[in-house]
């Protein structure tokens, strides 16, 4: 019993002398566990601008790193949030996009990528990538290009008819513009058969006039066959010389 009481003491002793050097005592997490270790540095976030409308966007890359934690098995949580209609996901090393929660390790290579706006031009879309605390934002601006797009479309249908494409103020818009604007179907970008433009409702012809905050829809035939995209460019055009054009692009791809 006395030895027992003696090996006892000299164990408190140990430890106490131990927490009297240094600052403190740093367990060290086992190698399969979750440390919830701080990136260092933190994820840089990212901005992309002039992008196509309803495009995936990727951001560049970010590779994971936890400071002075050097395990290779130390992971901790990565997340992705957006913006409605943003389809927020992140890539584990080239892997397949993801928005679901998980882990990333030291060395693992991260990708963001959103969907840009389908909206109009010079519109933002966010994403906020979460890992193991440290947040950073990603954003996607459109350029001029705007995209109304429809997916499983049905097959060899006339008049089918995008959504519809409010047009912005001229201040809100990339560079220079102003109205009124004139509206042109672009024979050279456009693939579908039929293509019509219709303002406000009512179907107008080429150098129509168009101004701000008047809604533009267009229509086309869809194609004959499944998985197949045909596309109704429309140029928008200011009719005061020196505005930058822009373009509404109306693409249905067949189911």
């Amino acid at each position: 019993m006395v030895m027992k009481n003696i090996c006892v003491a000299v164990l408190l002793i140990g430890v106490a002398l131990l927490a009297g050097c240094g600052d403190s005592i740093h367990w060290l997490p086992g190698n399969g566990g979750s440390s919830g270790a701080f990136p260092s540095p933190p994820p840089p976030g990212g901005t992309k601008t002039d992008v196509q409308a309803d495009t995936v966007t990727p951001f560049d890359t970010y590779t994971v790193a936890f400071g002075n934690i050097t395990s290779s098995t130390t992971t901790t949580s990565i997340s992705i949030s957006g913006d409605a209609n943003s389809q927020s996901q992140y890539r584990v090393n080239g892997g397949t996009p993801t928005d679901a929660a998980g882990t990333v390790k030291k060395g693992d290579v991260i990708t963001v990528q959103n969907t840009s706006s389908n909206y109009g031009p010079g519109l933002s879309i966010s994403t906020k990538l979460i890992i193991g605390g440290a947040s950073a934002i990603y954003t996607s601006t459109t350029g001029r290009l705007v995209f109304v797009s429809k997916k499983n479309a049905p097959l060899n249908t006339a008049n089918y008819a995008s959504d519809l494409a409010i047009m912005p103020l001229a201040t809100t818009l990339p560079g220079t513009f102003s109205y009124p604007a004139t509206v042109k179907i672009d024979t050279k970008a456009t693939t579908a058969t039929n293509s019509s433009m219709w303002i406000g409702g009512a179907q107008v012809a080429d150098n129509a006039t168009i101004n701000a905050n008047q809604v533009l829809q267009l229509k086309h035939t869809t194609a004959a066959t499944s998985g197949t995209t045909v596309t109704t460019a429309v140029t928008i055009t200011p009719q005061t010389s020196g505005g930058t054009p822009y373009t509404v692009t109306f693409k249905s791809t067949t189911q």
